[in-house]
């Protein structure tokens, strides 16, 4: 490749590059920022569906602290009629589904009075376990039986006036968690509800407990200790993915989102494709760009030289008759003399001259006129400033060749000036010849014959051809 082409060749790759190598750069930095968008984004639809369910567990953990109190005046057995008018008139909040008070061994009645038995009820071992002593909280539950399965339950420890103690369980309106909390979420590895202990409400885990996920790399302390201080965590785990916490305002547990690195690509593909098409587009601008101003540099190029080209023409080129000047026709013959080989060629310098000054160049126009029609297209044809025409024919190398071209320019010279003579123009014409290579080698030195033989034909005036000797 020539180093012109180099000049804007090397620049174009460079600029390549440089756009390149900005673009992947700033698309792992767009990559990570659309990537936390992304999860702020899920957090947040996360947080407010657990907010709103918080919502709901709020207002019937306020009514039944309210209703707890009543019950503390009466009798469990005794006051029965009275204690399902109160959990008729709780059942009947906006947020509750239904209500039943019942001992410490799960023996009670419902708000229609109909006695109930959840000593053999799973969630009712939770909460055996978690509020035989007192407190109050939520309790999930798994499977259908006093309560539909996947409720959520408020209970509150109660102690009824005497000796009984047992529980206030309240059905809130918060029946499918799956559908309320995650519905909205994208599918993702793992998306749960769990409570502190480890069980899971709601979500796509399948084990018993979620601390005994296969994860190891999953700070599993963090996690706990972020939903017992009710805090929200975010994080990178190694080797996987993202990790959010977000904790439960109201009970102990919390939403738990792990999210791979391969889910994210997909959950952002499209935005990255979007990407992709930006830097396409910028990359077919910067082509057409370039592409443009290298036209228009090729274009200023050829115009350049095409004016530059028009003007060496007319450098070499006669004014008055469009044939070579002497730079021009020299230029021309040194050219066949440097590529002809053994071809020979002859050359006549013929002056046309008038003693009418304001007829010379019109005779010369005719004259130039006449050589181009008489003489082939590959011979060299001009007139210098002196006035001089110079005849070149190429390949003349036989002796018979010689003299025909010779009669012919002869023949030539003698109609022109009986035309001119016809328009009452008298001029007086003389010839002179030499031979290539034999008088000359070079343009100069042939050019020198032509000229030394022209003056001799001038000074004996008879107006007919003299010869180079």
């Amino acid at each position: 490749m020539k180093k012109a082409y180099l000049r804007w060749f090397v620049p174009i790759i460079a600029l390549y590059l440089v756009v390149g190598i900005t673009c992947l750069f700033f698309r792992g930095s767009i990559q990570r920022e659309v990537s936390q968008n992304e999860v702020h984004n899920i957090s947040h639809i996360a947080e407010e569906s657990l907010r709103s369910v918080d919502m709901i567990i709020k207002t019937v953990v306020d009514y039944n602290d309210s209703t707890a109190v009543s019950f503390a005046n009466m009798d469990f057995y005794k006051d029965r009629t009275k204690i399902v008018n109160v959990l008729k008139a709780l059942s009947q909040n906006e947020s509750v589904y239904g209500s039943v008070v019942c001992t410490l061994d799960g023996q009670g009645y419902n708000e229609k009075g109909v006695n109930i038995d959840l000593k053999d009820e799973r969630f009712f071992e939770e909460i055996s376990r978690d509020y035989k002593s007192g407190g109050r909280g939520m309790v999930f539950v798994p499977t259908d039986g006093c309560f539909e399965a996947g409720s959520v339950v408020v209970v509150n420890y109660l102690n009824f006036n005497g000796t009984t103690k047992g529980y206030l369980i309240t059905d809130s309106k918060v029946a499918d968690l799956n559908s309320r909390i995650f519905s909205k979420l994208p599918n993702l590895d793992t998306a749960v509800l769990v409570e502190l202990g480890g069980r899971v409400y709601a979500g796509n885990f399948d084990g018993d407990n979620f601390w005994d996920n296969n994860i190891k790399q999953m700070p599993l302390d963090t996690i706990k200790l972020n939903i017992s201080q009710k805090k929200y965590y975010e994080s990178r785990v190694e080797d996987y993915g993202n990790l959010v916490v977000i904790p439960s305002e109201l009970t102990s547990g919390g939403i738990v989102l792990l999210i791979s690195d391969e889910t994210m690509k997909q959950l952002i593909s499209g935005r990255m494709k979007a990407y992709k098409y930006l830097v396409c587009t910028l990359f077919i601008i910067l082509t057409i760009y370039i592409l443009a101003n290298l036209g228009i540099f090729l274009l200023g190029r050829f115009i350049r030289r095409m004016r530059a080209t028009k003007e060496s023409e007319k450098i070499k080129t006669d004014l008055i008759t469009g044939l070579y000047n002497e730079v021009g026709f020299n230029g021309e013959l040194n050219g066949y003399a440097r590529y002809a080989g053994d071809r020979n060629g002859m050359l006549f310098a013929v002056t046309v001259d008038c003693d009418n000054s304001s007829e010379r160049a019109e005779i010369a126009k005719n004259v130039a006129d006449e050589l181009q029609q008489t003489y082939r297209l590959s011979d060299i044809l001009g007139r210098t400033e002196a006035g001089e025409f110079l005849i070149f024919l190429k390949g003349v190398a036989e002796e018979k060749d010689i003299r025909k071209q010779t009669d012919e320019l002869q023949l030539f010279l003698y109609d022109l000036k009986s035309e001119l003579h016809e328009q009452g123009k008298d001029v007086s014409i003389a010839a002179g010849r030499a031979i290539y290579p034999k008088d000359g080698a070079s343009s100069e030195e042939i050019l020198s014959a032509a000229r030394g033989a022209l003056e001799k034909s001038k000074a004996e005036g008879r107006g007919s051809i003299s010869f180079c000797e």
